[in-house]
């Protein structure tokens, strides 16, 4: 595990041969959307993901964090496949990634990487 971050956001974990990088963390949701509401999950994605060059998307699908509905996205950029799962309320959300050297080591961690989601807690409410 690395070292905490100053104000406690996020923490990191590598392997041992820091063949794969995970990081999870809570964040602000910061963005409104066309409406004027605090963005969507689905929006969040969108933006993450397809709006930004140079990333394939190669799987989406709906899971659960925390007791929460997720989406989990894997997807790839310059060679390196990422692994991620996502919650977001009204105010704050929270992530979880693991970025792999290629899709083989991915698929060969996909059952820890399962177990980490698994394991999440989220104790206090998304939506302040």
């Amino acid at each position: 595990m690395g070292e905490p971050e100053i104000n406690n956001a996020g923490r990191e974990l590598s392997s041992p041969e820091e063949e794969i990088y995970c990081y999870a963390y809570g964040s602000q949701n910061a963005l409104i959307n066309k409406e004027g509401n605090p963005q969507t999950l689905e929006e969040f994605i969108d933006w993450l993901y397809y709006e930004e060059p140079g990333v394939k998307v190669i799987e989406e699908k709906e899971t659960v964090l925390g007791g929460h509905k997720a989406i989990e996205v894997v997807s790839e950029r310059n060679g390196k496949v990422k692994d991620a799962v996502y919650i977001l309320g009204k105010d704050t959300g929270r992530g979880l990634f693991c970025v792999f050297d290629n899709l083989e080591a991915r698929n060969e961690f996909k059952s820890t990487f399962d177990k980490i989601i698994g394991s999440f807690k989220i104790e206090t409410s998304l939506d302040q």
